[in-house]
């Protein structure tokens, strides 16, 4: 393949993953991102009434976090943060949510994928 093709080829396959975790990411119901991409690019700005706040929240920390992680690997006692931050990540939120869910009502509780052992 050529490296435009190649290029183009990952570019798409990048914002598809993205349109796709933009349901999850808002804490809509499951059925709000099915039925491919074009209904997903149709539908989000009608759900957007039914996303959760909490859920959002932490998607947007999350995001800012890798977004700006690579700077951590600069500072000699945070290099360690910057070189696995996704690592880092599942394992700070996997600890908010086990203490954050079972403390507040069931409507305000960040939506997970299975149950925490």
């Amino acid at each position: 393949l050529s490296r435009p093709a190649l290029s183009g080829f990952i570019t798409a396959s990048a914002l598809l993953i993205i349109i796709s975790q933009v349901a999850p990411m808002l804490g809509l119901p499951n059925w709000a991102s099915k039925g491919g991409i074009l209904n997903v690019l149709r539908h989000h700005i009608k759900y957007l009434e039914m996303m959760d706040p909490a859920t959002t929240g932490l998607s947007v920390v999350a995001v800012i976090f890798l977004m700006n992680a690579k700077k951590l690997k600069k500072v000699r006692y945070l290099k360690f943060i910057g070189d696995f931050k996704e690592l880092v990540l599942l394992a700070a939120s996997a600890v908010f949510c086990n203490y954050y869910n079972p403390s507040v009502d069931a409507e305000l509780q960040i939506k997970i994928v299975g149950e925490m052992p």
